[in-house]
């Protein structure tokens, strides 16, 4: 497995896969690190990040939100051949996501078989 490292500047948003969270947390030498996906502007690359705790503990971060940032880029081939992308943040900027409206959830061949109100 070949790998190469350099620091680089992204910009994304941090993405949800199914039922698995948006920013998982785990313990690595009594440091909190937090790890999740964003989906890179303008080219759409997933690229895995970590988020060290020692460093960036108060920095609020959810599903959805626009981040920039920095940090040591690293690509890795596996096996097979495919790319993985990971960084380890150094600065992030973060903006929060909109709220979402949540939205009515309409039936519609239910609403075409009811003609109870055109009798």
């Amino acid at each position: 497995m070949a790998s190469e490292s350099k620091y680089v500047v992204v910009f994304g948003r941090v993405q949800k896969f199914g039922d698995k969270p948006a920013i998982t947390e785990r313990e690595v030498n009594g440091d909190k690190v937090r790890s999740f996906t964003i989906k890179t502007s303008p080219k759409q690359q997933l690229v895995s990040c970590s988020l060290w705790g020692n460093a960036h503990g108060d920095v609020v971060l959810g599903e959805g939100d626009f981040v920039a940032i920095e940090g040591k880029y690293s690509l890795s081939t596996g096996n097979q051949g495919q790319e993985f992308h990971n960084i380890s943040i150094t600065d992030i900027g973060v903006i929060p996501a909109a709220p979402k409206k949540a939205r009515e959830v309409v039936n519609r061949q239910a609403a075409a078989d009811d003609t109870s109100d055109l009798f």
